[in-house]
Protein backbone atom coordinates (compact mmCIF):
# COMPACT_ATOMS: atom_id res chain seq x y z
CA UNK A 1 0.00 0.00 0.00
CA UNK A 2 1.08 3.11 -1.55
CA UNK A 3 2.56 5.97 1.94
CA UNK A 4 -0.26 8.68 2.46
CA UNK A 5 2.33 10.81 4.87
CA UNK A 6 6.04 10.36 5.00
CA UNK A 7 8.71 10.65 7.26
CA UNK A 8 11.70 11.99 5.46
CA UNK A 9 11.23 15.60 5.95
CA UNK A 10 11.30 15.44 9.31
CA UNK A 11 14.18 12.56 9.79
CA UNK A 12 15.87 15.64 8.34
CA UNK A 13 15.14 18.43 10.56
CA UNK A 14 15.60 15.59 13.39
CA UNK A 15 18.97 14.63 12.20
CA UNK A 16 18.37 10.55 12.97
CA UNK A 17 16.55 11.10 15.85
CA UNK A 18 13.77 8.58 15.85
CA UNK A 19 12.10 10.17 19.31
CA UNK A 20 11.64 13.20 18.13
CA UNK A 21 10.20 11.73 14.17
CA UNK A 22 7.65 9.77 16.25
CA UNK A 23 6.80 12.47 18.38
CA UNK A 24 6.11 15.01 15.72
CA UNK A 25 4.21 11.85 13.75
CA UNK A 26 2.15 11.86 16.91
CA UNK A 27 1.68 15.20 17.20
CA UNK A 28 1.04 15.80 13.61
CA UNK A 29 -1.87 13.02 14.35
CA UNK A 30 -3.03 14.32 17.08
CA UNK A 31 -3.33 17.95 16.35
CA UNK A 32 -4.78 17.25 12.41
CA UNK A 33 -7.78 14.93 13.90
CA UNK A 34 -8.71 17.82 15.83
CA UNK A 35 -8.69 19.80 13.29
CA UNK A 36 -10.37 17.29 11.10
CA UNK A 37 -13.19 17.25 13.86
CA UNK A 38 -13.18 20.75 14.02
CA UNK A 39 -13.75 21.04 10.25
CA UNK A 40 -16.95 18.61 10.27
CA UNK A 41 -18.45 20.67 12.69
CA UNK A 42 -18.23 23.79 11.02
CA UNK A 43 -19.49 22.21 7.83
CA UNK A 44 -22.60 21.66 9.54
CA UNK A 45 -22.85 25.09 10.33
CA UNK A 46 -21.53 26.23 6.57
CA UNK A 47 -18.96 28.18 8.92
CA UNK A 48 -16.81 28.41 5.51
CA UNK A 49 -14.70 31.23 7.53
CA UNK A 50 -13.50 28.56 10.16
CA UNK A 51 -12.77 26.27 8.12
CA UNK A 52 -10.54 28.38 6.05
CA UNK A 53 -8.57 29.22 9.52
CA UNK A 54 -8.15 25.83 10.89
CA UNK A 55 -6.62 25.14 7.03
CA UNK A 56 -4.43 28.08 7.50
CA UNK A 57 -3.44 26.35 10.75
CA UNK A 58 -2.98 23.05 9.81
CA UNK A 59 -0.93 23.98 6.28
CA UNK A 60 2.94 23.63 7.49
CA UNK A 61 2.27 20.42 9.18
CA UNK A 62 0.21 18.98 6.29
CA UNK A 63 2.81 20.35 3.61
CA UNK A 64 5.86 18.52 5.87
CA UNK A 65 4.26 15.45 6.55
CA UNK A 66 1.60 14.93 4.12
CA UNK A 67 3.04 16.91 1.18
CA UNK A 68 0.16 15.05 -0.86
CA UNK A 69 -2.17 16.97 0.19
CA UNK A 70 -0.78 20.36 -0.03
CA UNK A 71 -2.80 21.44 -2.91
CA UNK A 72 -5.82 20.59 -1.08
CA UNK A 73 -5.27 22.15 2.08
CA UNK A 74 -4.96 24.98 -0.14
CA UNK A 75 -7.79 25.58 -1.79
CA UNK A 76 -9.43 24.20 1.88
CA UNK A 77 -7.90 27.55 2.97
CA UNK A 78 -9.39 29.48 0.49
CA UNK A 79 -13.06 28.27 1.14
CA UNK A 80 -14.22 31.23 2.59
CA UNK A 81 -14.38 32.60 -0.78
CA UNK A 82 -15.95 29.78 -2.65
CA UNK A 83 -18.32 27.77 -0.17
CA UNK A 84 -17.31 24.72 -1.89
CA UNK A 85 -18.64 21.92 0.38
CA UNK A 86 -17.51 18.77 -1.73
CA UNK A 87 -13.83 20.12 -1.91
CA UNK A 88 -13.93 20.04 1.94
CA UNK A 89 -15.18 17.23 2.24
CA UNK A 90 -13.25 15.29 -0.15
CA UNK A 91 -10.29 16.97 1.85
CA UNK A 92 -11.81 15.20 5.43
CA UNK A 93 -11.96 12.20 3.68
CA UNK A 94 -8.23 12.48 2.72
CA UNK A 95 -6.67 13.58 5.51
CA UNK A 96 -8.85 10.90 7.24
CA UNK A 97 -7.13 7.90 5.13
CA UNK A 98 -3.90 10.01 5.73
CA UNK A 99 -4.75 9.80 9.92
CA UNK A 100 -5.72 6.37 10.30
CA UNK A 101 -2.83 4.50 8.13
CA UNK A 102 -0.42 7.17 10.60
CA UNK A 103 -2.44 5.83 13.45
CA UNK A 104 -1.79 1.95 12.31
CA UNK A 105 1.69 3.03 11.64
CA UNK A 106 2.05 4.11 15.47
CA UNK A 107 0.77 1.48 16.64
Amino acid sequence: MEKLYTRKNLEVIANGDDSFVKLMLETFYSSCRKAMEEVKEALVSEDFETIGKIAHKIKPSVDTVAPALSESVRKVEAIPDNNDVELVQLFVESLSATLDQLQTDLG
